[in-house]
């Protein structure tokens, strides 16, 4: 009876390990400069906690050389399954510019609820199925900001033509001028107080900053 309970214990340590799966944790997944064949997109995930679960914004911001800016915004509920959520969009709009320094406008609202997307939250990465327009699968969100939900967090990137940067994110209206108060350290994986803009920011790495929530944000 010892050495089958020492057995059974020996297979729990060797084996159990590989079933168990993380827990979602709100926040905020954001990708890198992706490039497209005409120009670049971000893209970012914020999920939140509610009531009955969980619920998401996942916003997607992109550049044609030709046509100009678009931002596509989903919003919807995130059910949990194993080391991934469902995300199904209730609502979808896409806002639009031909200069990022001028206000979007809406272009259009359609329904989205046939839509869906899985977002994967294991131990090594965080992968979205595909990107809100579909143009890339399995996309990488390699940035991961705990207790960020609800926060105003922006990209810092350089615009076309390198001399001006853009600040996109989530919950920025209302901010006005005001300098950000952290800046995230991808190295030690935690926010560092403000002291200057980064203007040495790389397309494959962008700045992310946080600025102090505001009761118009």
């Amino acid at each position: 009876m010892r050495n089958f309970i020492l057995a059974i214990s020996l297979f729990q340590f060797l084996f159990l390990p590989t079933l168990i799966h993380s827990e979602t944790k709100p926040g905020l997944y954001l990708s890198d400069e992706i490039k497209t064949e005409n120009g670049f997109l971000f893209l970012g995930v914020e999920i939140t906690k509610e009531t009955n679960g969980f619920g998401f914004l996942a916003q997607e911001l992109r550049y044609h050389n030709q046509v100009g800016w678009e931002e596509i915004l989903y919003s919807g509920a995130a059910k949990q399954e194993l080391n991934e959520l469902t995300l199904v969009p209730g609502s979808c709009q896409v806002r639009a510019s031909k200069e990022f320094e001028k206000k979007k406008g809406l272009l259009r609202r359609f329904d989205c609820s046939h839509l869906s997307f899985a977002l994967q939250t294991d131990f090594s990465r965080n992968l979205l199925s595909s990107s809100l327009m579909g143009t890339f699968k399995d996309l990488s969100l390699p940035v991961f900001l705990a207790n960020a939900s609800s926060e105003p967090v922006g990209i810092s990137f350089l615009l076309p033509g390198g001399k001006e940067e853009g600040i996109w994110g989530f919950h920025l209206n209302g901010l006005g001028n005001q300098s950000p108060v952290q800046v995230w350290d991808r190295k030690s994986g935690l926010w560092k107080p403000w002291i200057g803009w980064n203007r040495k920011s790389e397309p494959s790495t962008p700045s992310i900053y946080r600025w102090k929530r505001t009761f118009s944000n």
